[in-house]
């Protein structure tokens, strides 16, 4: 009987323990303006697999973005934009040193600089605003114009 309460127990506090140990998560979406090709892609998958506690790596080379999943004990979020600062690219507001930029292969060296916008151009225009006429003018003008004189006809 204590065997069997004891087996019992003890499978319950195993299962309890195996629950408590789930491991806490992250992801985050990281905009990395230098990507253009997938050269610059794999770079960026090899390097970040290598760091501890990633878990998963999307990298859309069209939208500009790393998707990251990472163990939040291992790693945070900007450890990982640091890793990819490392690489030679710039992660959302950290930027990459010139260092890491030239280890990059020659196309992928690409500076983003922010681009100023252009100036304002102002055109002057002009409004016309034609006075309003009065319609009944009008068409005393023009049936004077035409000599038209017009007849009245009586129903019958």
């Amino acid at each position: 009987m204590y065997k069997i309460l004891f087996s019992i127990i003890s499978i319950l506090v195993f299962v309890f323990n195996v629950n408590a140990q789930t491991k806490t998560t992250g992801n985050a979406i990281i905009k990395v303006p230098g990507l253009h090709c997938d050269l610059d892609k794999d770079k960026i998958e090899r390097y970040l697999f290598k760091s501890d506690g990633i878990t998963k790596i999307k990298v859309d080379v069209k939208r500009k973005t790393v998707t990251v999943n990472w163990i939040a004990d291992r790693t945070n979020l900007e450890q990982i934009k640091y890793d990819i600062a490392n690489v030679g690219y710039d992660a959302d507001n950290v930027t990459a040193e010139e260092e890491a930029r030239k280890r990059l292969p020659i196309g992928c060296r690409v500076v983003v600089q922010a681009i100023p916008p252009p100036p304002p151009i102002v055109l002057e225009s002009k409004v016309v605003v034609k006075p309003q006429v009065d319609s009944s003018k009008i068409v005393k003008k023009n049936i004077e114009k035409s000599k038209v004189k017009p007849t009245l006809t009586k129903k019958k």
